[in-house]
């Protein structure tokens, strides 16, 4: 019986020259096999909410980067760093945008949205008190315990300083101009009174005191209104104004203390009062 003869080495050398076992993988020493590097990303933190005026943060994570992370707020101002911190000057809804160069020769950007709302007056209310519709729909009503006017829709609220505790609010178009308290202009459609008005509010004390509100048009909101101090009468010692409301120029008060009824003509030039009950 014949044993099988052994391969040596030089029949396993000829296999290697003939190109070794068939579908073996073949390794060229000229080709780069340096693993790829990780792809260059930026992520920022979810929406942020913050009240007008205080400082908010936020944060980017980015991988792989060449550089800082530069900002953007929405507001004109910017900022460098992975964590910021921004305070919002006005209400509104605004994009922050970060910015990282990455290693992988890419500018990379991601955003996050910013909800900027205006916080309520301090202290907030816990009285209700009395309430006016204007003729753009917008409703103004006292604040007794932060000494102010609300004025208030859809886009939001602005606040005017008054006196101590208002205690009633009224409104009419350009005084001497026909309107309707509670609504100026009155559907009398006089161009002037959509643009101007005038706000009176009956204070604690027997003060009345008036604002010529200006809104430019209209379609403006809230926040654009201006409203500008134009006269103020005093009841005397021991009236309390309690109630105020207003027709075809003319405002009428109701004084607690004194039980009287007064009657307000006149305007900026100078206030005439007269009491009729």
């Amino acid at each position: 019986m014949r044993t099988p003869r052994r391969a040596g080495l030089a029949g396993l050398a000829g296999l290697a020259l003939l190109g070794g076992c068939p579908g073996a993988a073949k390794y060229d020493s000229s080709a780069d096999n340096t693993p790829d590097a990780p792809a260059s990303s930026l992520t920022v933190s979810s929406p942020l909410i913050v009240a007008e005026g205080a400082a908010g943060s936020l944060s980017a994570a980015a991988l792989n980067a060449a550089g800082p992370v530069s900002w953007s707020f929405g507001d004109g101002a910017a900022a460098e760093g992975a964590e910021v911190a921004h305070t919002w000057a006005a209400a509104g809804n605004y994009t922050a945008i970060a910015e990282v160069q990455g290693a992988d020769g890419r500018r990379l950007t991601a955003s996050a949205r910013v909800e900027v709302f205006r916080p309520p007056a301090d202290p907030a209310p816990v009285r209700s008190g009395s309430m006016a519709l204007d003729a753009q729909g917008r409703v103004w009503a006292v604040t007794p315990e932060a000494d102010t006017l609300a004025v208030v829709d859809a886009t939001g609220a602005a606040y005017v300083p008054t006196c101590d505790e208002p205690q009633s609010v009224a409104v009419m178009g350009a005084w001497g101009g026909g309107g309707e308290s509670g609504d100026t202009g009155g559907g009398t459609g006089d161009a002037s009174i959509s643009a101007a008005g005038t706000i009176a509010a009956a204070c604690l004390g027997g003060q009345i005191r008036f604002w010529q509100v200006e809104s430019g048009s209209r379609s403006a909101g809230a926040q654009d209104v201006i409203a500008t101090e134009i006269a103020t009468y005093d009841a005397g010692t021991g009236a309390r104004a309690v109630a105020i409301t207003g027709r075809g120029g003319v405002w009428w008060v109701s004084l607690q203390g004194t039980g009287e009824l007064l009657t307000l003509t006149g305007g900026e030039a100078g206030i005439t009062a007269d009491r009729v009950a």
